[in-house]
């Protein structure tokens, strides 16, 4: 993946003037360079100061600049690529857990959170279509509480007969 190099130098993207390139670069390698003696980082910091040095090759002329601008705009956008990545891997509408663990670990290296990556997954899954919620399926009742009911409903009966039986018997 190409590195930004304006991000790299600490600059903002735009034509700059050579000197303010070169102090973001001495800066910056004054820092890695005193980030060396920690052996722990060794290995790391020799990478950053091998991009730190393409980046600064590569603007520290303005027409290079220009070159560098020009390219980078032809290139997609982070989240156009990321989509574009999904919609390859969508086998039948479906995504393989394996493959969605490569297509996370790729949006965090673009700078996306993984619920950013799940989101997209979803969209290009799904579209612009309104996914409908599961409709709740009507719970069956298990026959010991319908026996429990219909005894239930016999002892009502029951005692309304027993009232209207006393009621009469009482004569009131």
């Amino acid at each position: 993946m190409a590195h930004d190099h304006f991000a790299i130098l600490g600059l903002r993207p735009g034509l700059h003037k050579p000197a303010e390139v070169r102090r973001r670069f001495e800066d910056e390698r004054q820092r890695l360079v005193a980030a060396l003696h920690d052996p722990a980082r060794h290995h790391e910091t020799r990478q950053q100061l091998e991009e730190l040095h393409i980046a600064y090759r590569t603007l520290s002329d303005q027409e290079r600049q220009r070159r560098y601008l020009d390219a980078a705009d032809r290139t997609p956008a982070p989240a156009a690529r990321l989509r574009r990545l999904i919609a390859v891997s969508l086998e039948d509408g479906l995504l393989r857990q394996s493959r969605r663990e490569v297509i996370i670990e790729q949006g965090r290296a673009l700078g996306f959170s993984e619920f950013q990556v799940q989101l997209m997954i979803a969209q290009e899954q799904f579209g612009d279509k309104e996914v409908d919620a599961p409709v709740p399926r009507p719970r069956r009742q298990s026959a010991t509480a319908i026996a429990v009911k219909s005894r239930l409903v016999a002892a009502a009966a029951l005692a309304a007969g027993m009232f209207l039986l006393m009621v009469r018997w009482l004569g009131v």
